[in-house]
């Protein structure tokens, strides 16, 4: 068996690849007006060119990479044929994943539009003091269990560290005791204060600019659809301007692009 073949068994290969995949529809989510972007797996990719971005529009899959896609428009067209060009190539991720393995690399959290601080914060936190403690993330997540008492995975540690998840309660205290982080009680309750007071201000925000309009949220609700095009209901509109909920990237900048 080849290098190559080796390497793309690897499950860090496949979560690299599908990092980098999910980088790029979050660019083409801000780039396609209309039609619905999305990811396939490498198994459903395209037969022609292997890409795994598509679009949906008025009921038809077209691939960003080979199909004519004309009909979004020449100036999203110019932006997706930009971003397709970093589209990844396994042969590639396969190089770089030897690369970070040879030069032990630790990979270094991904800070997106979505408003995350909290969870990059805390994996900070918790790959500073797993490195200090000079254990390694394997051995991290070995003493780390489920509820069903099977050990964590760890892959879910590098996530954690990378701000891409936030782990539970229970195993939230599990690495507080390994780690001996002292202080994530009262860094947690001073972030779950920021979070409320940032949920309160957007809400705030988005009321005013729908007011001054002259709108009702049943109006704004409208205008407003999820990434595969489903209407946003009138009670998640309600929820983000009362403070209670914080809109996901896609849904924020529906809200924005409504607003102006």
């Amino acid at each position: 068996m080849s290098a190559s073949a080796t390497y793309t068994t690897l499950p860090q290969l496949e979560d690299l690849f599908e990092r980098q995949l999910d980088a790029l529809l979050v660019r083409l989510r801000v780039a396609i007006k209309l039609g619905t972007p999305y990811r396939t797996s490498q198994e459903r990719s395209c037969p022609y060119c292997r890409c795994c971005l598509f679009v949906h529009y008025h009921g038809k899959r077209y691939c960003l990479k080979c199909d004519d896609i004309s009909m979004l428009g020449d100036d999203a067209c110019k932006k997706i044929s930009k971003i397709i060009q970093s589209h990844p190539d396994i042969q590639k991720s396969i190089v770089c994943l030897q690369k970070q393995e040879e030069n032990n690399e630790e990979f270094k959290p991904i800070i997106t539009h979505t408003p995350q601080a909290s969870k990059i914060q805390y994996g900070m936190m918790v790959q500073e003091a797993r490195k200090k403690s000079g254990m390694a993330r394997s051995e991290l997540a070995g003493k780390i269990k489920h509820s069903d008492d099977t050990p964590v995975n760890w892959r879910t540690i590098e996530r954690i560290e990378r701000g891409e998840s936030y782990p539970r309660l229970a195993i939230r205290k599990q690495i507080a005791s390994i780690l001996s982080i002292d202080a994530q009680a009262s860094i947690e309750d001073e972030r779950a204060i920021t979070r409320k007071e940032d949920k309160i201000a957007y809400g705030r925000y988005i009321r005013q600019e729908r007011e001054s309009r002259g709108w009702t949220r049943a109006i704004l609700a409208q205008k407003l659809k999820w990434d595969d095009g489903r209407p946003v209901s009138y009670s998640i509109l309600q929820k983000i301007e009362n403070g209670e909920n914080y809109p996901g990237t896609w849904l924020k900048y529906q809200l924005e692009q409504a607003l102006s």
